[in-house]
């Protein structure tokens, strides 16, 4: 049985009877790489347990939020909520939580739509603010920023121009993200698969972090965005725009 009372952070919890959960920790301003890794020993002391076999995890670390998916199918049912009741308690105590929100995961289209309205009324219940949560408001962009929601490793910019979509704004957007990742590149630090496409009113980003190391993730998300500051006429770029629209 789980206390809520008893907790050391605020817990919003729906449907997780279905495929597994997916779970969202929030932090009180930014977690410590202490933190983090502490998170991280929670999964993992599940992951490792010899009657979860089966289980996957699906991790994404920042130190403005950790998106964690647990799928069970494979795990006998019977023990589904000792897995959750784990995860919580687990968490509890570790410095720097201030909400954790845990919701349904379906492969079912139909079921998607339907958790995806789930955390829209969660979020909405908790006020919750993707890009205050992430930093980006404190990242001193001549810009407006905006951040609809996380899609797991993959991000998409949508770069709004005070003007029309040019082949020569579209270069140059493109030059200035290949000049912020070039120095890494030069060090064989993986940032990232990106491309950059544009549309008739905005141009399009798309960063992948799968394979990038944590410590470099958001280095990888806020570095386009400030690559993005050197560039002249940009109105507004909002990431993963529309993402629970239905």
């Amino acid at each position: 049985m789980i206390d809520s009372n008893k907790l050391s952070y605020e817990l919003f919890i729906g449907d997780t009877d279905k495929r597994g959960f997916e779970c969202f920790i929030c932090p009180e301003t930014e977690f410590s790489d202490k933190s983090l890794t502490e998170i991280k020993n929670v999964k993992d002391s599940i992951w490792n347990c010899d009657n979860y076999m089966g289980i996957y995890f699906d991790l994404h670390i920042s130190s403005h939020i950790v998106r964690i998916i647990c799928e069970w199918i494979y795990v006998d049912k019977k023990y589904h909520k000792e897995i959750l009741e784990c995860l919580i308690n687990g968490l509890n105590g570790i410095s720097g939580i201030s909400k954790v929100v845990i919701g349904d995961v379906s492969d079912d289209k139909e079921e998607d739509n339907t958790m995806n309205e789930e955390f829209d009324e969660i979020f909405d219940e908790m006020d919750f603010d993707w890009t205050k949560s992430m930093g980006l408001d404190k990242l001193g962009l001549y810009y407006e920023i905006k951040m609809d929601g996380m899609d797991g490793e993959c991000f998409d910019y949508s770069i709004y121009l005070d003007g029309d979509v040019t082949e020569e704004k579209y270069k140059e957007i493109c030059n200035a993200v290949h000049d912020f990742q070039e120095p890494y590149e030069k060090k064989d630090i993986y940032m990232g698969y990106y491309s950059v496409s544009k549309e008739d009113d905005k141009i399009l980003i798309y960063l992948d972090l799968g394979n990038v190391k944590p410590q470099y993730e958001d280095v990888s998300i806020n570095g386009i965005l400030q690559a993005l500051n050197n560039v002249s006429g940009i109105k507004s770029v909002i990431i993963n725009e529309g993402l629970y629209d239905f």
